[in-house]
């Protein structure tokens, strides 16, 4: 079983990386109070870069690219309902275009991504109802960056046929778990130090010294810290002064 990601995989990584850095990781600290969590423009961003249908027939999508963008959306704390619409949703109503929805498999109590949805999805065993005239009730959560609302229909839906109710749960799961990865590996990636083999002291007679292989890690990390570097026998012996 081949695990590693194909060369278009790694462009999709990329693509969207770069696409979440310039338009969205900016605001998404302005997004915490939204109930919507993303703007017209930076879906319809996300539309063109066609990652808000990877699961429609006939586009050549896979959940291995499903997961590929679910963990980029997680290192971008990414508050918009891509997971809702591009996964749950798109698995049981393949032809939203560039419409947002969401699912609501337990009940219209607590529905991801609610406030921003054009279409909610109702479950209620292995039958879907699509409801398009609704209103939301944000309900707040400790987590800003997942939107959460309660559906009250105003009117009665179409009901779906040849639905995979099961499918699209555990999509949504496999999605958020890869979104979990994502966002873990973000802080780590920002604050660990980058590997050097040279460490120094600080103050102006500072001067390098080799790190042997052993020492390599804890001479990094004091460096990071701004504490003075250590040996492998203990700390560094601090200079003495004639008297």
């Amino acid at each position: 079983m081949n695990l590693e990601l194909s060369s278009d995989q790694q462009l999709l990584a990329e693509t969207v990386r770069r696409f979440l850095a310039e338009r969205a990781v900016a605001w998404v600290r302005t997004m915490l109070d939204d109930d919507r969590g993303v703007t017209d423009d930076v879906w319809s961003g996300l539309v063109e870069l066609g990652v808000t249908d990877l699961l429609e027939a006939g586009d050549g999508g896979s959940m291995v690219d499903v997961g590929v963008v679910a963990m980029e959306m997680g290192r971008a704390l990414f508050p918009g309902p891509w997971q809702s619409s591009a996964v749950g949703a798109a698995t049981l109503l393949p032809d939203l275009d560039d419409r947002m929805a969401t699912v609501a498999f337990d009940g219209l109590d607590l529905v991801a991504d609610a406030a921003a949805a054009d279409v909610v999805l109702m479950v209620s065993g292995q039958s879907v109802t699509a409801l398009e005239n609704f209103d939301v009730e944000p309900v707040g959560t400790v987590d800003g960056t997942r939107k959460w609302g309660r559906i009250r229909p105003r009117e009665g839906g179409r009901a779906l046929a040849e639905v995979d109710v099961a499918l699209a749960r555990d999509r949504v799961v496999a999605a958020t778990v890869a979104d979990g990865v994502g966002a873990a590996e973000r802080p780590w990636s920002l604050r660990w130090p980058t590997p050097r083999t040279e460490c120094s002291s600080t103050g102006p007679s500072a001067a390098s010294r080799p790190c042997s292989t052993s020492a390599q890690t804890c001479c990094n990390a004091s460096s990071w810290l701004g504490r003075p570097p250590t040996t492998p026998s203990g700390p560094a012996t601090p200079a003495t002064t004639s008297t």
